[in-house]
């Protein structure tokens, strides 16, 4: 999964650096970089609390809500900086949020096609 998010990241920022320009790609880059965070965060999340379930341990669900509103608190913050500044373009930042999106299309794609999914 991270392999096809940093692939995709990639290469629509190289896209956009030579399409729209610098502004465009670096938005686009920094939103998919937290995006591709925001999949890892979350991936760890589920694994811990599956890892807890497992042993019959109590899950600590105030850490738990802390951490998911602390990520997209980031991500927030991230975008209304990005508003107020205009460093990078906003369109393109929220665009690069779906790369998880794509991310997970490219593994399903890849999957089926070649008969690894279980």
């Amino acid at each position: 999964m991270y392999g096809w998010m940093a692939a995709c990241a990639v290469l629509v920022a190289l896209v956009l650096l030579i399409w729209k320009g610098a502004w465009h790609a670096g938005g686009f880059a920094i939103g998919a970089a937290l995006s591709i965070l925001n999949f890892h965060w979350l991936k760890s999340a589920v694994d811990g609390l599956a890892a807890h379930i497992g042993r019959q341990k109590p899950v600590r669900a105030g850490r738990l809500v802390a951490k998911w509103l602390l990520r997209y608190a980031l991500i927030v913050a991230t975008g209304y900086a990005i508003l107020k500044s205009s460093v990078v373009s906003l369109s393109a930042f929220l665009g690069g949020l779906l790369v998880f999106v794509a991310g997970v299309l490219a593994e399903m794609i890849y999957e089926l096609a070649t008969g690894t999914g279980n």
